[in-house]
């Protein structure tokens, strides 16, 4: 008796045991899957306005890099500028993984999503956009601020400061030589139609660490062109489409920039 006894008294314990185990393991998985779903607030202003609703916040997983790029970077460390989210990711060629609307006073809200890296992109459509790269920081807001200009026609005798702004080109664009141009921190230049160019003639100065990113709007044939400069130093211009970048009777020394 004590020899059948005794293995079903083991049964018996183990069966209690598998079953504690499942019914513990069960509450702290959902207490972790909990944990895992959050939430990300902030705010957008409209330079100028005081309305500020309107702007369409998004949430975009990081893109696969181009493999072929970051081997050669790997291989060749001093060659090139290394490939990145920032200087290859564009909103425009992929997919949110969930989106909301600002209210009046700019403030919006994104509320049962997974804790993993985000890029944010805040975008309207006079307006532009701007992006925060491998947002992870959950318990701090986003706060952003879109301004945007439009320019057309020749410029003479102004001073244009560009300072992350989106630079929307109409129309053929010249700042002669009598301008003073200057970019500071990081600015989209947006060409709006075919076969349009922006041209700089005047003063010119890139602020240290100021971008410049090169876009159309699925337009052709479109350039930017610098003319008549003297030792003219340029970095960090991104041309994420086949925008031109066209130096005429010019010195010039570029340095970590990408073109397509």
């Amino acid at each position: 008796m004590q020899f059948k006894f005794i293995p079903r008294l083991i049964y018996f314990a183990i069966i209690f045991f598998a079953t504690f185990l499942t019914l513990s393991c069960g509450d702290s998985g959902t207490g972790s899957q909990n944990n895992d779903i959050t939430a990300i607030t902030g705010k957008v202003t409209l330079e100028g306005q005081s309305d500020h609703s309107g702007v369409t916040v998004s949430l975009y997983r990081p893109i696969a890099l181009d493999s072929g790029l970051v081997t050669f970077n790997q291989q060749y460390p001093d060659v090139g500028i290394p490939i990145s989210q920032e200087n290859s990711f564009d909103h425009r060629k992929h997919t949110p993984v969930t989106s909301t609307n600002t209210s009046a006073n700019g403030s919006w809200n994104i509320t049962n999503i997974s804790r993993e890296d985000y890029h944010i992109v805040a975008t309207h459509p006079d307006w532009g956009w701007r992006y925060v790269f491998n947002y992870s920081d959950f318990e701090t807001p986003v706060n952003l601020r879109l301004s945007s200009q439009e320019f057309n026609g020749i410029y003479l005798g102004q001073s244009v400061n560009f300072v992350n702004n989106t630079i929307y080109i109409a129309g053929n664009a010249n700042f002669e030589q009598n301008t003073q141009v200057n970019f500071e921190g990081v600015n989209y230049l947006i060409f709006k139609e075919d076969n349009l160019s922006v041209s700089f003639k005047g003063e010119l100065t890139f602020q240290p660490g100021a971008q410049l990113f090169l876009m159309s709007e699925n337009n052709t044939n479109c350039s930017i062109e610098f003319e008549n400069y003297n030792n003219l130093a340029i970095e960090n211009i991104i041309a994420l489409n086949s925008a031109e970048v066209v130096f005429k009777n010019s010195n010039f020394q570029i340095s970590n920039s990408i073109f397509y």
